[in-house]
């Protein structure tokens, strides 16, 4: 059987998207056909995953919030998550499967968050704990509670990110 053909039947069997099947290079099939088969699921699920990130959606099992490094808030898999040190009650990774959507300009998808956790939060002078705060990134103004997503989010003041 076609190698392309046998991963477009294996993507309808996982119900991931033809799309990115049929944009595999054909230089590329080669490759895939030396592929174990109990291994193939799990490449085409990387594959779609991939895609979905692509489009700006955060795949159907990212459901875990961590902080990257270089992206700030985002969803991974629980089971990355899991395996990443806590620090101020955040998972962080110096890196994630969205850098490089972010380093092609692309949309992230963000766990929203509370202004009052984070580093470039400035206080309302005159209601400190519940009034209208500024952002020191410049994004605009909400209350300390206010959940909302935020790609500059920093879980604490001695954060300090390089972004490439």
């Amino acid at each position: 059987m076609d190698t392309r053909a046998a991963l477009l039947e294996l993507a309808d069997q996982l119900g991931i998207d033809r799309a990115a099947v049929v944009r595999i290079p054909s230089a590329d099939l080669s490759l895939w056909s030396t592929v174990p088969a109990e291994a193939l699921p799990d490449y085409l699920r990387a594959l779609g995953d991939a895609a979905t990130r692509q489009a700006g959606k955060a795949p159907l099992d990212d459901t875990a919030a961590i902080h990257c490094q270089r992206c700030g808030p985002v969803f991974v898999h629980p089971s990355i998550a899991a395996c990443l040190p806590m620090v101020n009650g955040w998972a962080r990774a110096i890196g994630c499967p969205w850098c490089a959507i972010r380093k092609a300009g692309g949309y992230i998808p963000r766990p929203r968050v509370t202004c009052e956790t984070c580093a470039s939060f400035q206080p309302d002078p005159v209601n400190p704990v519940a009034g209208v705060n500024t952002c020191a990134c410049g994004h605009g103004t909400h209350y300390p509670m206010q959940r909302h997503g935020c790609g500059d989010f920093h879980p604490d003041r001695d954060n300090e990110v390089n972004r490439d």
